[in-house]
């Protein structure tokens, strides 16, 4: 006869945060009006184009996007509640196993130290946590403890969003 008892399971090592700041998502920069004049000619200049070429859905498409990046532009960062744990990083609402990440590296957002967790998968996106001046070590020890620090990466398209002030 079969032995039904369930095989043992490791005792769940309990949660504790080590580390909790609240901070902004992002550095807000104040865009001049040249900027938003720059943005309206350059997409007028799409829609033209458009229109020579006869491509009638693009003039829509162009529209809303000069809308939508026009509004992103103005949009103000959150604060929100950053924690370092013995699993992972909670941002905001989200969690995050250090299971799921390789490795970091630091970067500048307009002067602020930000750390960047990179993710295992493909596709996934960087998790920031921008770290308050009084707790950079700390932050820098506890990640540095579970995941490698590497060089940072950084891409055409963040150069790009520095150039445009993003």
């Amino acid at each position: 006869m079969a032995d039904s008892t369930p095989p043992p399971t490791a005792p769940a090592v309990p949660e504790q945060v080590l580390l909790s700041w609240n901070a902004p998502e992002f550095i807000f920069t104040e865009k001049p009006a040249g900027w938003y004049i720059g943005l309206v000619i350059f997409f007028l200049a799409l829609i033209i184009v458009a229109i020579v070429t006869r491509q009638w859905l693009s003039i829509g498409v162009f529209a809303v996007m000069g809308v939508t990046v026009a509004i992103y532009a103005n949009r103000r960062p959150r604060v929100l509640n950053y924690s370092l744990t013995n699993l992972g990083v909670h941002v905001g609402d989200k969690k995050y196993k250090f299971d799921n990440f390789g490795g970091f590296f630091e970067s500048d957002d307009y002067g602020q130290l930000v750390f960047e967790l990179i993710p295992t998968k493909r596709f996934a996106p960087l998790v920031s946590l921008p770290a308050v001046t009084e707790y950079q070590n700390q932050i820098e020890q506890s990640i540095s403890a579970v995941l490698p620090k590497e060089m940072p990466r950084v891409s055409i398209i963040e150069r790009i969003f520095k150039a445009l002030r993003f």
